[in-house]
């Protein structure tokens, strides 16, 4: 989610200065230090968020001024998600949508909350949503797995590890979870099958080897 982040700092830092004009008049200089105070006060928020200053850091951001919206919004939303501010974090990750519907990031920011207020269903319902234009976002489908394990729908669950398993079959995290929800389910052959491909995998792995024998 940050790449984006860092992305639209660097296209905000280079729209705000492309504006620049340099005249020696007093106005001329008066709209340079405003433009370099902007980028500063962005700059500080990144910096204050890094090391971890989340209030500071969402201080800062609140000076700047950004003449992109979606940035605004998805910016906010995630710094009070930071600073436990879960409703504001909603209302701006709802914004955010708004305006770019199809930003994964937005929807996953959103996804966040939900999930930090236990409103699985909610999450879920974004999820599934984003899967009708992102159906192969492997971030969405892993955080659709872990909903359904919060909720406790092993069939879903399973159902969603195998759709991972078909973009990346030799992924030994998937296998392992394909392997343990298969053996919770009472489906102890097919379970062995995924634990027997984790081994051609890892074939030294004793904990893999605790797991066919449980299943056997």
């Amino acid at each position: 989610m940050r790449l984006q982040y860092y992305w639209v700092l660097i296209f905000s830092i280079v729209s705000l200065t492309i504006f620049a004009i340099h005249p020696s008049s007093a106005k001329a200089k008066k709209i340079d230090k405003n433009i370099t105070e902007n980028i500063n006060y962005l700059r500080q928020s990144y910096l204050l968020e890094k090391d971890k200053k989340y209030l500071n850091s969402l201080k800062f951001f609140l000076k700047h001024k950004s003449k992109n919206p979606f940035f605004y919004h998805i910016r906010l939303g995630w710094l009070y998600y930071l600073n436990d501010r879960i409703g504001n974090s909603v209302k701006h990750y709802q914004k955010a949508i708004t305006l770019e519907p199809h930003s994964t990031d937005a929807h996953l920011g959103l996804v966040n909350c939900y999930v930090y207020t236990k409103k699985y269903s909610s999450a879920r319902e974004v999820l599934l949503s984003v899967r009708k234009w992102a159906p192969s976002n492997i971030v969405i489908l892993e955080k659709l797995a872990l909903i359904y394990y919060y909720e406790g729908d092993k069939n879903s669950q399973l159902k969603t590890v195998k759709k991972l398993l078909d973009y990346y079959p030799t992924t030994i995290s998937y296998l392992n979870q394909a392997g343990f929800l298969t053996r919770e389910l009472g489906q102890e052959k097919q379970a062995i099958k995924y634990f027997a491909k984790v081994r051609t995998i890892v074939p030294q792995s004793y904990y893999l080897h605790l797991q066919e024998k449980a299943v056997k």
